[in-house]
């Protein structure tokens, strides 16, 4: 998990942070952490997200605009499709999901 987080991050986490990602991926039961301002919650959302990369979407909910532009640009720095939906961004479009099947031949 540290390498996963250092090398998609350049970030090492923190003992709660390594116990709350592995408490979401056992998906037993659910998950409240709570933690202070500064505490790089986030990481604990977007792990999750190395492990299960293609089966996966999350949607986080932020009380910022600027938070949700700072998680964004953090995600594209780590090579992860965001988007943060605002006034702006709310479009038709963008609330659009397109769900692509994959099949395997077999021979």
């Amino acid at each position: 998990m540290q390498s996963k987080s250092v090398s998609t991050f350049c970030i090492w986490l923190c003992l709660w942070q390594c116990k709350v990602v592995q408490a979401v991926l056992k998906q037993d039961c659910n998950v409240i952490s709570i933690n202070g301002t500064g505490l790089r919650k986030m990481l604990t959302f977007w792990m999750p997200l190395l492990f299960h990369p293609a089966d996966h979407i999350q949607i986080n909910v932020t009380p910022l605009n600027i938070l949700g532009k700072q998680h964004v640009e953090s995600l594209a720095k780590a090579g992860m499709k965001g988007i943060f939906i605002g006034r702006d961004t709310a479009t038709a479009a963008n609330f659009q999901v397109s769900i692509v099947f994959c099949m395997q031949v077999w021979a």
